[in-house]
């Protein structure tokens, strides 16, 4: 009797992907399954804001995920009004010529705060991170956390009149504060402030904006912001040295 070939089982447990793509470092690689859908589109929304303007076969290579979903994910955020397409070009090879997408700036907006124990900052910016207005307010010893969420909600309600923004696309604020925060938005301690402790800071923005709000210490934020502005010429890790009223640093 000849012997018998061993069976070849298909593994069930993890997530498979139909092809290997090289990512480089700047990438953040997407998923295919259906219950991912917005983290999806996140990393899509991502990878074309880096870009500028990129074809659908780009952003499949970039991102990891199928042409399929890449399609498909780009043809919701066309009709949400979140894309716009570009005039097609012709690739180097012959072929169908590629219709690269961009972020329409006009479609989001979100207000930025930056709380210092002396200073508070107020930016509205677009969906591509363009500023459209900006206020910067001293901030008295003493001042309570409920008279800074006012000045903040203030400025916040400021920018959108002044900017002449379609209210209907203002998405929220984000705000970064000094001192020891917990991940239900919680500042524990605000440097040079003896009022500020323990101030559930995001629940009363919240409360008062009546919009979402996410919390983060301001060297982390301040972080976040460089590579998001420098793109993919930032994409691997460094250290961000913050130096001002006080000294901080974010990875």
């Amino acid at each position: 009797m000849g012997r018998r070939r061993p069976q070849t089982r298909r593994r069930t447990g993890g997530p498979v992907t139909d092809r290997q793509t090289p990512q480089r470092p700047s990438d953040r690689p997407g998923a295919n399954q259906s219950d991912l859908g917005s983290f999806n589109e996140a990393t899509i929304i991502e990878t074309i804001r880096q870009a500028g303007a990129i074809s659908r076969v780009e952003i499949a290579e970039r991102t990891g995920l199928t042409q399929q979903s890449v399609s498909r994910i780009l043809r919701i955020l066309l009709e949400r009004g979140l894309l716009v397409e570009n005039a097609s070009e012709r690739a180097e090879r012959l072929g169908k010529p590629r219709t690269p997408v961009r972020l329409r700036a006009e479609a989001a907006h979100a207000v930025g705060a930056l709380v210092d124990p002396e200073l508070v900052t107020v930016v509205l910016t677009d969906l591509n991170g363009t500023v459209l207005h900006k206020q910067r307010l001293p901030i008295e010893h003493g001042t309570s956390p409920e008279a800074l969420v006012e000045t903040i909600a203030e400025c916040t309600e400021e920018a959108v009149t002044a900017s002449g923004i379609d209210r209907s696309t203002f998405l929220g604020t984000g705000v970064a504060a000094p001192g020891p925060i917990t991940t239900d938005g919680q500042l524990l301690d605000l440097p040079l402030s003896r009022e500020w402790r323990n101030v559930p800071l995001r629940a009363m923005l919240a409360e008062r904006l009546d919009c979402p709000v996410v919390l983060e210490k301001d060297v982390a934020a301040a972080a976040v912001g460089e590579r998001w502005i420098g793109g993919e010429d930032r994409g691997g890790d460094f250290v961000y040295l913050y130096v001002g009223t006080g000294i901080g640093s974010g990875l």
